[in-house]
């Protein structure tokens, strides 16, 4: 299958661990947190690196601090959507390119996504004081999801009520059909034009996508 986790996404130097007894495979002697901070079952090992500020004197949480891309969640820990072109799209997907494939991607398909596309938020941590150099299995919960690193060839999408990422070209495999008959495609335009969760310009887009080019897309219905 071409989704995976989310999780094969972190960010290089974040070790991450799904739960205490997987921290404690190699023996566990103490349980690592603060009960006054929020769970966290990863640690930045690029934060036992940083140095301390001798012309302060002490540890700087406002020198000393990292930010990270977490995927956007609810209250009750669903992931939240955002339409194909927002403003949280474009933070999640741009990057550092000026239009990565995901992107184009997104936008040719954007008729399978009418409820909208998984995204990021970033928040701010600070290595003195959230003790990112280990984990807090002791914290509050549901604390801390895991940091993402979002590459110009990664797309996000709700499988299962959980996000799953795909690579641009694995999703164009995956949603392309060859060889459709012209009664198939008619079939299909009907599906769509049926669709009451797609605007007009969508359902254009669609029906353009399966009566033109030669390899047509099943969308989802």
């Amino acid at each position: 299958m071409s989704f995976k986790p989310y999780t094969t996404l972190i960010p290089p130097q974040v070790r991450w661990f799904k739960d205490l007894a997987d921290f404690g495979k190699g023996g566990l002697i103490t349980i690592p947190g603060n009960t006054n901070q929020q769970y966290r079952a990863w640690m930045d090992q690029s934060a036992a690196n940083y140095t301390r500020d001798y012309f302060t004197g002490f540890y700087s949480n406002t020198t000393y601090s990292k930010t990270y891309k977490f995927i956007a969640r609810d209250s009750a820990g669903y992931p939240l959507l955002t339409p194909i072109d927002s403003k949280e799209f474009l933070d999640t997907y741009a990057a550092d390119t000026m239009l990565p494939p995901s992107i184009r991607t997104y936008r040719q398909y954007s008729y399978m996504f009418p409820k909208g596309v998984p995204f990021t938020e970033t928040k701010t941590l600070y290595f003195e004081q959230d003790k990112l150099d280990e984990p807090n299995f002791k914290g509050i919960k549901p604390g801390w999801d895991y940091p993402v690193l979002i590459k110009p060839t990664d797309m996000l999408v709700v499988v299962d009520g959980e996000v799953q990422t795909i690579s641009v070209e694995d999703f164009i495999k995956m949603v392309s059909v060859r060889n459709v008959s012209y009664e198939q495609k008619l079939d299909l335009v009907k599906k769509i034009y049926d669709r009451t969760d797609m605007n007009a310009k969508d359902k254009c887009a669609a029906i353009h996508e399966i009566t033109i080019i030669p390899n047509v897309v099943s969308p989802v219905i």
